[in-house]
């Protein structure tokens, strides 16, 4: 007949093995969730220079166009002022 200590002995082997192996389970699965962690960290950061980017070339956009019509209306009131000058000068 086996001693008792004869069969706890490779119970606890395969207890010791499984709990490895769970060890190395959650091991793995911490390294992929800092790996994910940081990857969308990493987005964040680069969403946020995209969108920093996007705001500084609407407002330059914005700020020629403005600039532009602004331009645009000061040349055709200087025109009509000369024209109004010269049919003053005219009569």
């Amino acid at each position: 007949m086996t001693e008792p200590e004869d069969l706890v002995l490779p119970i606890l082997r395969e207890i010791r093995k499984d709990m490895a192996e769970l060890r190395k389970d959650s091991n793995e699965q911490r390294t992929l969730l800092l790996q994910a962690v940081d990857y969308m960290r990493k987005m964040e950061a680069h969403l946020e220079a995209k969108m920093t980017m996007v705001h500084d070339d609407l407002e330059l956009m914005m700020k020629a166009e403005i600039l532009g019509r602004l331009t645009h209306f000061e040349t055709t009131i200087d025109q009509k002022i000369d024209a109004l000058e010269e049919r003053i000068k005219a009569q």
